[in-house]
């Protein structure tokens, strides 16, 4: 129990407040509340007050632990696509929350009360238990599924996230498979393992959860040498926000220019960029504005998205534009998305990024070569994004952008 309120307070005070985060605290709370259920059970030497924490506190944390890391992995997978209807929220919970009670209901009325062991045996069987363990183990495979089917478009620090949060779910119910059912049968009993494996998996979970903050994306004030030498209080250009816009060029020479721009004016900005990211702040000046490098390879010192790992690169965007003021996002290799999916998938990637902004006064530039694409789908594209080139006299010659303050 001190070892999971511990764990708790580390994610707590270390880690930035995220809905991932603050589920991954959901279920350590899910965990404390069992460990304190089976310590009361220990020590009471009153049946009424063991059965009430049995009854209670275990059945609270043996039924939400399930419920609660399955949203945690849908969060981070980013399988919602978006939901955010209450009625899901409840529905979803409502499910285990039943089960509990008729888990309990039905033990207390079939099997009665054990004394020997405060309460656990008689939670062992019945119509309740028997539905308990089935949801359970479709808890566990969904997480397993997901996982792994997001494993294979993740790396670096993801990935080990990932894997972290594998091994933190298999090995728990290996050592709770092993000691409560195969070794018994062997003639070998050992004490009960349930609270260590359940606190190997809360280690595993504040790991990963420290490996994916690692590559969380802080939005920042530029503080390049143009900022610092021009201190621009305005772009040179005036542009609407809450919109999508596109540059038909080959190479993103004036996307580059407007993106920079837009930063140095005082947005807040984040570049996911095709070109070394080196070579992109050399020619933007920008220093401190986050780069991430659609690349499978990391560099020294660069964040790295493979850019077929589609729903990373949503959440990604998606958490920058929720915590960042005044945003501005250039995705530099839309092509190589295309190419590295299908044209569905990015299709369906720019879809929600435009309800995204468009309810916002965010603003997003990408850069395309309307040659790289077949007329069908340049239409598709391009329906519900701007035309940025309008906006832009001043940035379309090979110069740096005028900077006015």
């Amino acid at each position: 129990m001190v070892s999971f309120i511990l764990l708790v307070s580390y994610v707590l005070f270390w880690t930035r407040s995220n809905e991932a985060r603050n589920l991954a605290i959901a279920i350590m709370f899910t965990l404390i509340c069992w460990a304190v259920g089976e310590a009361i059970m220990r020590i009471t030497t009153d049946e009424g007050i063991a059965l009430v924490a049995d009854r209670i506190l275990v059945t609270i944390g043996a039924t939400f632990i399930g419920a609660l890391t399955l949203h945690f992995v849908l969060v981070l997978t980013d399988r919602l696509k978006g939901i955010r209807d209450s009625s899901f929220y409840v529905g979803y919970y409502f499910i285990p929350s039943f089960i509990s009670v008729l888990r309990a209901g039905t033990n207390a009325v079939v099997v009665g009360i054990d004394l020997k062991y405060w309460g656990y045996d008689e939670v062992q069987s019945g119509l309740g238990s028997f539905l308990y363990n089935v949801l359970m183990l479709l808890y566990f495979i969904f997480v397993l599924f997901f996982l792994f089917t997001t494993l294979r478009k993740s790396e670096g620090k993801t990935k080990r996230a990932y894997w972290l949060l594998i091994v933190g779910q298999i090995i728990p119910l290996v050592i709770v498979f092993a000691t409560d059912a195969i070794l018994p049968l062997l003639g070998t009993n050992l004490p009960d393992m349930a609270m260590t494996a359940t606190l190997f998996f809360a280690i595993m979970l504040t790991i990963a959860i420290r490996y994916l903050e690692a590559f969380e994306i802080v939005p920042v004030k530029e503080k390049g040498r143009d900022a610092r030498e021009g201190k621009p209080k305005r772009s040179p250009f005036i542009v609407p926000t809450g919109k999508i816009y596109y540059i038909d060029e080959h190479k993103p020479d004036a996307s580059l220019r407007a993106f920079a721009s837009l930063v140095y004016s005082g947005r807040r900005g984040l570049a996911l960029v095709r070109m070394n990211p080196r070579k992109f702040r050399e020619l933007t000046g920008l220093e401190t504005t986050p780069v991430i490098w659609l690349s499978s390879q990391e560099g020294p010192g660069e964040r790295a998205i493979n850019p077929s790992a589609i729903p990373r690169l949503f959440t990604t965007i998606n958490e920058f534009l929720t915590s960042a003021k005044d945003p501005v996002i250039l995705i530099e290799g839309i092509e190589t998305m295309i190419f590295t999916n299908n044209f569905r998938e990015v299709m369906g990637f720019l879809s929600q990024m435009y309800e995204r902004i468009s309810v916002a006064e965010d603003i997003m530039i990408i850069p395309i070569s309307k040659a790289t694409v077949n007329e069908s789908e340049w239409a598709l594209m391009t329906k519900h994004m701007d035309d940025l080139t309008p906006f832009l006299p001043d940035l379309t010659t090979n110069r740096r952008p005028e900077i006015k303050g």
